[in-house]
């Protein structure tokens, strides 16, 4: 009788033992309903475990106030305008500029005399008629003319080809330059103009 009901007692033990683990199986798989996304986000935070990639974050451009003041601040930074270039000079301060350079030119030597001669000689030219040289004055590394012409088309004619004129009579034109500062026109037509001749710092 014993032995029965001990046999009673372990296969009821042996029941309540597998029924307990039939229980704990079934929990086990039973999902969890009661937690949220954000458990879920924090279970997995970069997606690394769950196989899901987080999204990117797109960045946002800056407000525009900012970039308004941004370009204030570009406007501030700009560079200064360049100033403007002087005003050209008038005709009598460029004839004053021309007549105390040729004041403060040195003395020249025998040639100075000989490219006076020869200026002269040009004007004496065929090709300069039209014009009359009523004065030359020579320097160092300057001569002043005085020339008279007939009329507006003797002066523009002559001077258009005065380096032509004077190297055909001995004068070394190389590197020589002319101005006429002052020209005036006559009432009847005829021009009267000072030329300035000059080469830099070599002797005429």
């Amino acid at each position: 009788m014993k032995r029965l009901i001990i046999a009673s007692l372990v296969a009821l033990v042996g029941l309540f033992v597998i029924a307990r683990l039939t229980l704990g199986s079934h929990s086990a798989n039973r999902p969890n309903r009661g937690a949220t996304a954000e458990d879920e986000a924090e279970a997995t935070p970069n997606g690394e475990e769950s196989g899901v990639s987080a999204p990117r974050r797109r960045s946002l451009p800056p407000p525009r106030a900012a970039r308004a003041r941004g370009d204030r601040s570009g406007a501030e930074a700009a560079p200064e305008m360049a100033p403007r270039p002087a005003a050209p000079r008038s005709d009598a301060e460029m004839a004053s500029a021309l007549n105390a350079a040729f004041d403060a030119d040195r003395p020249g030597g025998p040639e100075t005399g000989q490219t006076r001669t020869a200026i002269a000689t040009a004007f004496r030219d065929a090709r300069a008629t039209g014009a009359m040289l009523r004065g030359v004055e020579c320097r160092a590394t300057r001569c002043r003319l005085d020339v008279e012409f007939t009329d507006k088309g003797a002066d523009k004619r002559v001077l258009s080809q005065i380096f032509v004129l004077l190297s055909s009579n001995g004068v070394d034109t190389k590197g020589l330059g002319f101005t006429v500062p002052t020209r005036e026109v006559r009432p009847d037509g005829s021009v009267v103009a000072t030329i300035h001749l000059y080469r830099g710092e070599e002797t005429l």
